[in-house]
C-alpha cells in the first residue's frame, strides 16, 4: 500500500483558509494561524521482527487572534477538504470574535509583526510502506536487532494577518536501533536522511556488527584508579543530553 502525501491539498487549503479569515478582520484585530501536520510511518523491532506498526496522518491548526489587549485561542484539525477545513475554520474564527471582547487585558501581549516570509520544501526518497520492512529485516537476520523506524514528511507553518508567511515541509527517516549480544550488552546505531540508500544502511549493520563481536572478548576488571577514557561521540551525545534536562536525579 502506498500512502499519498496529503501535503498539497494541506498546502492550499490552509492557504485558502489564512487568505479568506484575513479578509474578514476589523481594524482593530489581529489574527495568527500555526499549522503543524506529519504524514509519516513507523515500524517497532524487537529481536529482528516487527512489534508495531502503523501510519499517523494529522494535521492541526493553532489560531490566535488578538484585539484590544486581549487574546484567544482555538485549535481545529486539518483535513485538506477546502470546503470542511473552512467551515471548521469559520466556526473558530466566529467563536473567537465572539469570545474575546469577554475576557480580561492581557498585559503581556506581543503583537505580531512582519519580519520577512519563507518557503522550504524538501523532498526525498523515502521507501513506500510496503518496502520498508522487507528492505531492513533481511539487512539484520541473525541478529537481536531491537529499535524504531520511523519515515515520512513534516510540515511547519506560520502565517499572520501583517502579511508574514512561513512554509517549511520536509521528508525525512531514521532507524533508530540497538545490536544485542547473548551476553546482553549493547551497540547502539541509527541510520537517517531524506533518501534511503540499501547499500549505506547495510553499511552501518555491518560496522555494527564488527562491534558487537568485539564485546564477546573476555571481561576485564578495571580496578579503581586513574585512567584515561574514551567516549564515543554517541555517548557524549547522551550525556550532553541528560544534561540539557535541567535536572538529574539518582537514577541518571
Amino acid at each position: 500500500m502506498t500512502i499519498v502525501s496529503p501535503f498539497q491539498d494541506w498546502e492550499a487549503s490552509f492557504n485558502d483558509i489564512c487568505a479568506k479569515l484575513i479578509d474578514q478582520l476589523n481594524d482593530d484585530q489581529y489574527l495568527v494561524l500555526e499549522l503543524r501536520a506529519e504524514n509519516s510511518h513507523f515500524v517497532r523491532f524487537n529481536n529482528a521482527r516487527v512489534r508495531q506498526t502503523g501510519i499517523v496522518i494529522d494535521g492541526q491548526v493553532s489560531m490566535k487572534m488578538i484585539s484590544r489587549g486581549r487574546i484567544a485561542y482555538v485549535d481545529f484539525p486539518l483535513t485538506g477538504d477546502k470546503e470542511v477545513d473552512l467551515s471548521m475554520a469559520q466556526e473558530c474564527f466566529n467563536y473567537l470574535r465572539a469570545e474575546i471582547p469577554q475576557l480580561p487585558p492581557d498585559p503581556y501581549i506581543v503583537l505580531p509583526s512582519d519580519l520577512g516570509s519563507s518557503y522550504e520544501v524538501y523532498g526525498g526518497n523515502l521507501l513506500d510502506v510496503d518496502e520498508a520492512v522487507d528492505s531492513i529485516l533481511p539487512v539484520v537476520q541473525g541478529l537481536d536487532f531491537t529499535g524504531l523506524y520511523a519515515s515520512g514528511g513534516l510540515i511547519r507553518a506560520n502565517y499572520n494577518s501583517l502579511g508574514q508567511k512561513h512554509w517549511f515541509a520536509t521528508d525525512s527517516f531514521f532507524v533508530d536501533y540497538s545490536l544485542i549480544n547473548d551476553r546482553d550488552k549493547a551497540i547502539k546505531g541509527s541510520y537517517s536522511g531524506r533518501d534511503w540508500d540499501d547499500e549505506l544502511f547495510g553499511k552501518h549493520i555491518e560496522q555494527e556488527r564488527v562491534l558487537l563481536q568485539r564485546l564477546d572478548l573476555p571481561i576485564r576488571e578495571i580496578l579503581p584508579d586513574s585512567y584515561r577514557t574514551y567516549l564515543a561521540p554517541a555517548a557524549v551525545a547522551d550525556l550532553l543530553h541528560m544534561f540539557s534536562w535541567g535536572a538529574m536525579g539518582e537514577a541518571s
